[in-house]
């Protein structure tokens, strides 16, 4: 069996220097909190919704990533992002509601644990935890500079 390795050549790094660069441990995360939600970003320089919110790994990436709570039958606001935004369901059950305008829900889907969905840029878009629990999930963002994007309250 043929092993492929990698042909980009990657510098030797440490157990410590991954430690305090690239390694993000939850005792370390900052809570951005805008209640109802609790957000938490792992990478990137901005969360969007937190201007002033830093991601624990600042090094560029291609994309941020954030992840957030919510409880039971809360939702967020519909918001419009000027990029790519792909939510990906880590427990709980959750739908997810999109229109072309604001508040004209176009449609809307059901995500559980493990599933993903992306939201293309210029979309009005919501979600909601519809489990009988506290529910994560991941927000995984393109690359993008700091505008302020579209939010308002449903």
């Amino acid at each position: 069996m043929e092993v492929l390795l990698p042909t980009k050549r990657y510098p030797k790094r440490s157990a410590e220097e991954m430690e305090n660069n690239w390694i993000v441990r939850q005792k370390q995360l900052k809570l951005e909190n805008k209640q109802p939600m609790k957000s938490y970003t792992y990478i990137g320089d901005t969360t969007g919704q937190f201007p002033t919110a830093e991601g624990f790994i600042r090094d560029p990436h291609d994309f941020q990533l954030s992840k957030h709570c919510l409880a039971p039958n809360e939702r967020t606001d519909l918001q419009k992002r000027n990029y790519v935004t792909a939510l990906f369901a880590i427990t709980g059950k959750w739908r997810i509601f999109w229109g072309s305008q604001f508040n004209e829900i176009d449609g809307e889907i059901e995500l559980e644990k493990w599933d993903l969905i992306s939201i293309p840029e210029g979309v009005w878009y919501g979600y909601e935890n519809i489990d009988q629990k506290e529910g994560w999930l991941f927000d995984i963002k393109e690359n993008h500079e700091y505008i302020p994007n579209e939010t308002k309250q449903v």
